[in-house]
């Protein structure tokens, strides 16, 4: 079991580092790192309110209450809500408990809606709200290792039905034949995803896109082989990058390197120039270099990555080398 009560206090310590009073949290990522509560939005709103100092609160409907009190592994002050009531007479009831004054409020602005905000600003009218998402990932992009056991695990999974995918793939068949066979494209396991992309080709390729095909495995290569602790997320990029415009397909390389990888397919670190976050042990993240021809087909060879205390680990091991189905 993940060891919610210390990433309680790290996320205390956090707020206070940083002058926060709150931070507030929606269905999400986040509310799960923290709570190991998986919810999603609707319209039953759900709010958390965690503190730098003192007890959680969190505002949910009621039918969802018994299985967050048996969730949640650490003292929280519940206000539930019925259908019948709505859910204002539980915000104002927060508000009563949780008694507002002019605290700084950390929320995120990706994730909460009008809805919640709009809410939040009626039962703290004086509080200074402001976006919170830069601090999160300060916690979540190194692993601890149940979370790198369970994307272990999804990668296991997705490169097991990738194989067995394309052991069944003959030409003639259509995209949705196809798709019937392929049941996982990313697997998800215990909420952490693995997430692979390889290239294959029916016969024998275009020779320009044969070509394209190994400028794009020596971009892979060369990142991967470059990555360790202490580089800097944009140095992954310029290293994939420099490859592929040396070797004359610079301008088809049309996105970033890669991208972080958790409880969420996309998040920090994000691996793309400008980004000069400090690669650490512990970080998981996609090396997905990729050139494409308009009008006559593309490539990308994308894999899992770990940053350890000696260099890079590949969580996939999937053959890179292009193959003709």
């Amino acid at each position: 079991m993940y060891d919610y009560k210390r990433r309680l206090e790290k996320l205390s310590e956090l707020l206070k580092r940083y002058g926060l009073d709150y931070l507030v949290l929606v269905p999400g990522a986040n509310l799960t790192y923290f709570s190991g509560l998986t919810m999603h939005l609707s319209e039953r709103p759900t709010v958390a309110f965690f503190p730098a100092e003192g007890r959680p609160a969190i505002i949910l409907p009621a039918l969802e209450t018994p299985r967050a009190r048996e969730v949640i592994p650490y003292g929280v002050d519940f206000y539930p809500y019925t259908d019948e009531e709505g859910h204002e007479a539980a915000f104002l009831r927060a508000g009563d408990g949780l008694k507002f004054t002019d605290e700084k409020v950390g929320v995120e602005y990706l994730n909460m809606r009008i809805l919640e905000l709009r809410r939040l600003e009626q039962i703290a009218p004086d509080c200074h709200i402001q976006a919170a998402e830069f601090l999160l990932p300060q916690l979540r992009m190194i692993k601890d290792e149940l979370e790198l056991t369970h994307m272990r695990r999804a990668v296991l999974i997705t490169e097991t039905a990738l194989q067995a995918t394309i052991e069944q793939v003959e030409p003639g068949q259509t995209e949705l034949e196809i798709q019937n066979i392929l049941h996982i494209e990313i697997a998800v396991y215990r909420g952490y995803p693995a997430d692979i992309t390889r290239t294959f080709c029916l016969g024998e390729p275009d020779p320009e896109l044969a070509e394209i095909y190994e400028v794009v495995k020596k971009a892979n290569a060369a990142a991967r082989r470059y990555a360790g602790p202490g580089d800097k997320a944009e140095d992954i990029d310029r290293v994939a990058r420099q490859v592929i415009e040396q070797s004359g397909y610079g301008q088809y390389f049309i996105h970033r390197t890669g991208h972080g990888l958790g409880l969420q397919v996309h998040e920090p670190p994000y691996i793309v120039s400008g980004n000069d976050t400090v690669l650490q042990p512990g970080m998981t993240f996609t090396i997905e270099p990729g050139i494409y021809l308009p009008g006559k087909g593309g490539v990308r060879i994308e894999d899992d990555v770990l940053i350890t205390t000696e260099g890079c680990e590949s969580l996939t091991t999937f053959p890179r080398d292009l193959m003709r189905l």
